[in-house]
This record gives structure tokens, sequence and C-alpha cells, in this order.
């Protein structure tokens, strides 16, 4: 036997055992907290992004607008009438490309689709609740993106950072500019633009 190992007694073997065990007990909770407000982070600044073009088609165009990423059954949505950000568009006012590219199911950290609608009232969403109360949602025309495949912890990250103020932190999934469907994988839905807004 090497005459450092003789030297070890049980007591210290235990202690670095259980030293290691704390580290690491802290240490995992706070990478996958990192990893789910870096993921939050990403999807806000897609639908900033994202907020900053349907407001310039709005005032140009007069409607809402719709982009549609591939979806996750190999639909590819390529025609031009899916992408009305991004695309030439044969449509007055259009005085586009508002975006550099189409919205691409890489700009979800989950991989899931990413849908832009133009009616508050299309699901999952089905209307928002912008005033807090859950009752009274705003439909019709408008504007919200839809991220699928979204987990609850990450979906609630992104609620904490557009609804801050929200006076009802226990209705978080479905009243403010975020709503949260977690059926189908999770359905993260953020309203950019509603009937409104000017």
């Amino acid at each position: 036997m090497p005459s450092f190992i003789k030297g070890i007694k049980l007591t210290e073997v235990l202690i670095t055992i259980s030293l290691a065990t704390i580290i690491v007990v802290v240490a995992v909770p706070t990478v996958g907290t990192l990893k789910d407000n870096s993921d939050a982070n990403q999807i806000v600044g897609v639908a900033k992004s994202l907020s900053a073009a349907v407001v310039q088609y709005r005032k140009d165009v007069g409607s809402c607008a719709i982009e549609f990423s591939a979806s996750a059954d190999g639909n590819s949505y390529v025609h031009p009438r899916f992408h009305q950000l991004s695309m030439p568009q044969p449509i007055r006012g259009w005085n586009g490309p508002y975006m550099d590219a189409p919205l691409s199911r890489s700009q979800n950290p989950f991989g899931g689709s990413i849908y832009l609608q133009s009616d508050l009232g299309a699901t999952p969403a089905s209307g928002f609740s912008l005033n807090g109360i859950a009752n009274k949602k705003s439909k019709g025309s408008g504007q919200f993106v839809v991220f699928h495949n979204v987990p609850r912890r990450v979906a609630e990250e992104v609620d904490k950072i557009l609804d801050e103020n929200s006076t009802n932190r226990r209705r978080w999934q479905d009243t403010g500019r975020v709503e949260f469907a977690p059926g189908g994988g999770g359905s993260l839905s953020i309203c950019l633009l509603d009937n409104e807004d000017k």
C-alpha cells in the first residue's frame, strides 16, 4: 500500500465526500437557474425584435402581420404569405423586409416552432388579460408570438421579466402580456401589440 494512503483516515475521506456533496447540491440548481434565465432572456430578445417589426409593419400596411417558423411536423411554411415581415409582399404600403431573416426554430432555445399570430383570439392564447383581470381579455386584431415546447419554469421567468408589475402573481399563466398553456409540451404566448396600441 502506498505511504500516502496509510496516512488518510476514514473521517478525512468522509469529510471530503460530504464537502463534495454539498458543493454539488448547491451548484447544480444554480447552473439550472442560470440556464433557465438565459433561455428566458433569449425568448424575450426575440419577442422584442418582433415587437419593433410588427409596429413598423402596422404603420406601413395598416394591419397585423403573420410570420411562421418551420413546424415540428415538417411543414416548412416556405410560401411568402407566411413571412409577411421577412419576405417581399404584394401588399400596398409594404416597405420591408422588417426582419433580417424569417423566423427559425433555432431562435427558440427549446427547438419548438415560433408563430407570430395576427388575431389575439387565436389559440393557444385565446385573448390576453392586459389589465390583470382574468375574465376580461383583449381579442381581435393584434399581435402575439407563440414559442412551443417551453417548460413551465422558463415560461414563469419570461413572465417575471415582461409582467413584473402584475398585480395578480397567482394568475401569472393567464393574465398580463404573457400566457402559458402547459399542454402539448408548453406554449408560451407573448402579446406584442393589442388593438389598443397605435
